[in-house]
């Protein structure tokens, strides 16, 4: 929920705590009030007009929710590239804002405990800000919403989509080792290990060969064409990790050795992530920053009430709750985009009644998607009644869009036609009550439920248990959050191929969504991709692994100070930590 929710997490509410305390006492704090509210934890998702204009965001909710990034007056350093072309952001030199102000330490609240460090492996945002931190990989997502090189200066395509080519730069990793085609092969091998369970593991598939002849010149080759690579390639997920640490036996969960802005010095689980500037950077003249200390704060009101007290500078996961009396105070701005991440219900189909694709149809009839939108996100946000590709995408399937409505009655008649009789049906739905979102989202679908007639039961848990379960299989049915990624709909591959990081815990494989998927990533015609996307999204809504419930706004609340700091757009909003490297602290 991501990086994500991709697996991405959402805090428990409690009374906000304004009175200046420690650092470690408004940890213990916000723990214990999370305890004694709820026993539960953690889980994922998930400025008035005189807003100073040398800020790091676009204030108020408005966001952007299609083209550019909230944008700050810190100018972006980088911008799209073609697939030959060499994006300022790709190695060469931006000359700084005029009163820019380097060194200083920026504090960081994120939404939870790191459960991962492993660069591979996406456990959700809170994670992946720290780990953007650290590396950098061939592309990377900028502030317009396109993948653009990072770790190579340009990169080109064979007429047969079969070879890329990436020029690389000529940069080190943390411990003085050069960086080489050779770091690209060992990281793309790493990722392809099945036994490592890579999250980008089925998207790079394709990759059968890197040609590491040459150190600066990394060939990359394909058993098909892949429509969705470079989109990949641009995900945190693959970054490029030392070779010469991989061998040695460094343990890419234990300690972080990357190429990226700034290094890691240490972490103190449950109660910080330490990084300071890389000198070596090889965007000349960044990080303007000396050191950012990221402090996990699970409870929502306790994060909320670091970043007005000023504990924190940004804080990510600002709750919806929260949004309207961030975007008005004096000192703070509030960043956000629309329509950036989705909620919906993942079903283990392994466990009954869920191992019946009728019983899961049925279902999405059940759910009040408006009520979600409002009680969870305070009517910020839109609902889903199709798939989840968008209307600004040339793969939209209008036909599919009102497939799903809040019909009761609809969804009682189609339990009865599958056997079952909603009165004698127990239920158990999975939650995390450390993301207020996440346990009101549960808390509308549990009562839709019972209003049915089942017999319905709400657990909350916190997020790093949640995750356990939901890896081990150990729940029926649970709350999500998370976002698509990149633009492409191949993203629909990380929902619904049977071998998906994200999937294979959920136990549910379809064939011909398979081969489908597979064929739309190998054509270069994009209708026949479009149609080839209308299908499969056709037969997901026919076998409802999932039920899509609400797109959300999501955003992230700065003090003035910050400068430089912007949101990227839509679905990439969480890879905006990617702008750090860019960031400096105004003096008041």
């Amino acid at each position: 929920m991501t990086a994500s929710e991709p697996l991405s997490p959402l805090p428990q509410e409690i009374d906000p705590r304004r009175f200046a305390m420690s650092r470690r006492s408004v940890l213990r704090l916000g723990i214990a009030a999370v305890a004694a509210t709820s026993a539960a934890s953690l889980l994922a998702a998930c400025g008035s007009s005189d807003k100073d204009t040398a800020t790091s965001a676009s204030t108020s909710s408005s966001g952007s929710s299609s083209g550019g990034a909230s944008t700050a007056a810190a100018s972006a350093s980088s911008g799209s590239g073609s697939a030959s072309g060499t994006p300022s952001g790709s190695g060469s030199s931006t000359q700084a804002p005029a009163n820019v102000v380097t060194g200083g330490e920026l504090k960081w609240a994120l939404s939870s405990d790191p459960p991962n460090l492993d660069p591979h492996i996406d456990t959700g945002t809170a994670a992946r800000a720290v780990k953007i931190c650290i590396y950098n990989g061939l592309m990377r997502y900028w502030t317009n919403g396109e993948a653009s090189p990072d770790l190579a200066t340009k990169f080109d395509t064979s007429p047969d989509g079969l070879t890329y080519t990436f020029t690389l730069v000529d940069t080190t990793f943390h411990d003085g080792t050069p960086f080489t085609s050779e770091d690209v092969k060992a990281s793309i091998d790493r990722i392809l290990d099945e036994s490592v369970g890579a999250t980008e593991f089925d998207q790079l598939k394709p990759i059968t060969d890197v040609d590491a002849s040459d150190p600066r010149t990394a060939v990359l080759k394909l058993s098909a064409p892949a429509a969705g690579l470079i989109s990949n390639l641009a995900l945190p997920e693959s970054a490029i990790v030392s070779k010469k640490f991989l061998e040695g036996g460094g343990d890419p969960n234990k300690t972080m050795m990357g190429t990226g802005p700034f290094k890691f010095v240490s972490r103190e689980p449950g109660v910080n992530v330490v990084v300071e500037k890389n000198d070596k950077f090889f965007r000349e003249g960044k990080p303007y920053l000396d050191k950012i200390t990221f402090l996990p704060y699970q409870n929502e009101d306790t994060r909320v009430a670091a970043l007005k007290s000023g504990d924190v500078d940004i804080a990510e996961y600002i709750p919806w709750k929260d949004m309207d009396s961030i975007d008005k105070s004096n000192d703070l701005n509030l960043i956000t985009t629309k329509g950036s991440s989705f909620m919906y219900l993942i079903y283990n189909v392994k466990q009954k009644p869920f191992d019946d694709a009728k019983v899961r149809h049925a279902l999405g009839f059940a759910f009040d998607r408006q009520s979600i939108v409002d009680a969870a996100f305070f009517g910020r946000g839109e609902i889903i009644t199709g798939g989840l590709i968008t209307e600004d995408s040339w793969a939209y399937d209008s036909g599919l869009k009102d497939y799903y409505s809040y019909d009761p009655d609809k969804a009682k008649q189609l339990l009865s036609d599958a056997g079952q009789d909603p009165k004698s049906m127990s239920l158990t739905l999975m939650s995390t009550g450390q993301y207020g979102m996440h346990q009101s989202t549960g808390e509308v679908c549990q009562k839709n439920l019972q209003d049915l007639g089942i017999d319905c039961k709400l657990d909350l848990f916190d997020w790093a248990t949640e995750v356990k379960k939901h890896t081990e299989g150990d729940y029926q049915f649970r709350v999500q959050g998370t976002s698509p990624d990149f633009p492409d709909p191949d993203y629909l591959t990380t929902f619904l191929y049977s071998t998906a990081v994200s999937q294979g815990r959920d136990s549910f494989a379809d064939q011909q969504i398979d081969q489908w998927l597979d064929q739309a990533r190998q054509e270069t015609d994009q209708d026949k991709r479009k149609a080839l996307y209308n299908q499969i999204e056709d037969r997901a809504a026919e076998l409802a692994p999932y039920t899509l419930l609400c797109w959300r706004d999501d955003g992230y609340g700065a003090r003035k100070v910050v400068q430089g700091f912007e949101v990227l757009p839509r679905m990439n909003v969480f890879l905006s930590p990617n702008t750090l490297e860019q960031v400096w602290l105004k003096k008041s």
